[in-house]
């Protein structure tokens, strides 16, 4: 079967994800034309933003951010690669690439469900002490060292390290299964099931 896919791409103006004003109204909108790093504190070095709550990020260049803790309601949108560093917590957050993600240790990131944790059109990888409630869609391969995944993993291939501290779930909550925002779906992927006390089925 076809992977799910986001449609339109990325590269594409009217994508889910890069149509803030109509997908995410309620954040501020900060955009870039640069690379950017996403600091906890006032930025002192050229490329630095202050992250902020409540706030949707896109850039035509690359995103690293590090040491960024407590923050929330974020949407981070670059058409690069996305590097998260160490000591990095984030709640209600989606990170989105046109590139590759890459998850460094000491990594939190809740979604707000049903909008994913990350996405990227190129490859995610994750190393030691990452922690994802979400889903992670790739369009290419995803690389997992021994981490934690609350949700489905998608991509081409998917490779997991098992291990202490390892650990693949859905908790039981039947949320992490909703369609992701702005992606297709084909066919055949749907299934068919009965409604509890009728005769009717859905799809």
């Amino acid at each position: 079967p076809t992977l799910p896919f986001l449609d339109p791409p990325l590269s594409d103006p009217e994508s889910y994800y890069r149509n803030q004003p109509v997908n995410f109204p309620g954040l501020t909108p900060k955009t870039f034309v640069t690379n950017i790093t996403l600091v906890p504190s006032k930025a002192n070095k050229p490329g630095e933003v202050e992250i902020e709550n409540n706030t949707y990020y896109f850039t035509t260049g690359t995103v690293n951010v590090d040491h960024v803790s407590g923050n929330h309601d974020l949407v981070i949108v670059a058409m690069g690669n996305v590097d998260v560093g160490s000591n990095v917590t984030l709640t209600n957050t989606t990170i989105v690439s046109g590139a590759e993600v890459s998850l460094n240790g000491g990594v939190e990131i809740r979604a707000a469900l049903p909008l994913p944790a990350i996405v990227a059109q190129a490859a995610v990888h994750g190393d030691a002490n990452v922690v994802i409630f979400g889903a992670v869609l790739s369009g290419g391969a995803v690389d997992l060292n021994p981490i934690q995944v609350h949700g489905i993993v998608i991509g081409d291939p998917v490779e997991v390290q098992g291990g202490a501290g390892s650990i693949y779930t859905d908790d039981g909550n039947l949320a992490y299964y909703d369609l992701i925002p702005g992606v297709f779906y084909s066919k055949d992927l749907l299934t068919t099931i009965t409604l509890a006390g009728t005769w009717r089925e859905l799809q």
